[in-house]
């Protein structure tokens, strides 16, 4: 566009003899906004061996490019640059990190047109500890006789690869597995796969989320045996309320030793059914039957078991 001038105020005995720059060039775009994720790939600082390196975090993931459209259609990413440490990383970094936008072909883009929501970002590269920790298989509702019991479980893997707060370790020396409940263990039912978690703040370096247990019980056998409903105890009914079962015959199943099992009898099931958070309960429901075996250190009840039972309030 041709540049001109026009005389303003009462002083006009002048004459403009030229103008420099004589025209300018204008450009006339809609305003544009577009989000952009933080690209990190370029922070990869060296760390040292016996740690490990978890992906950069940043004081904000994304970013607004805004101005003309046409200007902010060439941004193809928004990234931080990173110059290189000659020394491993043995501890967490801590940095801001300036934003650079780049086009297509990784040029850096510099315009006074575009606007950037924030400048830079604080980044912190989170140094790890790493250490072989052993995988621990843990049990709930084991019978009391089964001291050895331990020697019938095969873990696969042993262990695994983490990475941690390197204090952290200083607690640590092994990594408890979720338990597993005796009421799912059989001849049968003798291979498990159990979820492996970490503690918060660890990686698994590994990427092995699942271990598989394997029981020897080749030596254990079961018996399915009938259980007395009336046998059947209540545990946390409220007062001035009675309850009643109404399942007439019940199977159960019981695992151990040939020997402990072939002098197993009735009176050696507990059953109860625990009435908490049914306080307010009246008529009939189906609920959980807890059955535990007395007298035979070595055995355990095999599976889960319901019951119909009647709730009413006494009558005065």
């Amino acid at each position: 566009m041709e540049l001109s001038a026009t005389k303003l105020g009462n002083l006009s005995n002048y004459e403009v003899v030229s103008i420099e720059p004589s025209s300018i060039l204008v450009t006339v775009d809609y305003y544009s906004e577009k989000v952009f994720n933080i690209d990190t790939s370029q922070i990869t600082p060296p760390v040292d061996p016996q740690y490990y390196l978890n992906a950069p975090t940043l004081s904000s993931d994304s970013v607004t490019v805004s101005g003309p459209k046409q200007e902010v259609d060439q941004v193809a990413k928004v990234t931080i640059p990173y110059e290189q440490d000659k020394t491993p990383l043995t501890e967490t970094k801590h940095f801001t990190g300036k934003l650079v936008m780049l086009d297509a072909d990784g040029n850096e883009i510099k315009s006074d047109s575009l606007t950037l929501s924030m400048d830079a970002v604080d980044v912190t590269c989170n140094v790890l500890y790493r250490k072989v920790l052993p995988l621990q298989v843990e049990f709930t509702g084991k019978p009391s006789g089964l001291d050895d019991f331990e020697s019938r479980v095969t873990v696969e893997p042993k262990e695994i690869e983490v990475a941690g707060p390197e204090d952290a370790f200083a607690n640590i020396s092994e990594l408890a597995l979720p338990a597993i409940d005796f009421t799912t263990i059989s001849p049968s039912s003798d291979e498990f796969d159990v979820d492996v978690s970490l503690p918060t703040g660890f990686k698994n370096v590994s990427n092995i989320y699942t271990a598989k247990v394997k029981l020897d019980l080749d030596t254990f056998t079961t018996r399915t045996m009938a259980l007395n409903p009336d046998t059947i105890t209540f545990k946390n009914l409220p007062a001035g309320y009675q309850a009643e079962v109404y399942t007439q015959s019940l199977s159960v199943t019981i695992v151990g030793p040939p020997s402990e099992i072939e002098a197993f009898t009735e009176n050696n099931l507990v059953a109860q059914i625990d009435m908490t958070g049914k306080e307010n309960f009246t008529g009939q429901t189906e609920v959980p039957v807890t059955i535990s075996a007395t007298g035979a250190p070595n055995s355990w009840v095999y599976g889960s078991y319901m019951v119909n039972i009647g709730v009413s309030a006494k009558m005065e």
